[in-house]
């Protein structure tokens, strides 16, 4: 759970809570790693697995959708910023 926090860039706290909600819905189920108790990791359920699949397809259509009326120079052009924003983002959260 703390790496899939430290990938959404939240608190350990707002992803406990999350598990939390998805769990009680039925997306996910906390698996016990039998050797500490501390840890905790989280795996998808086929609710949360089929879920999973139908947003990514759903999010994959949208990127393509939006991205269709950039030309290829344009696309290229964001994908850089949006790497270069996103190693700043993670070279800010390493100074914190």
């Amino acid at each position: 759970m703390r790496k899939i926090g430290e990938h959404m860039f939240v608190t350990p706290a707002n992803i406990t809570g999350l598990a939390d909600r998805l769990e009680e819905r039925g997306y996910l189920r906390r698996v016990e790693t039998g050797t500490d108790r501390r840890i905790t990791q989280i795996a998808l359920t086929r609710k949360g697995q089929a879920a999973y699949r139908r947003t990514s397809l759903q999010n994959r259509k949208l990127v393509s959708r939006i991205m269709r009326d950039l030309t290829e120079n344009e696309q290229l052009n964001l994908t850089r910023l949006l790497q270069n924003i996103r190693q700043a983002a993670l070279q800010e959260r390493e100074r914190v």
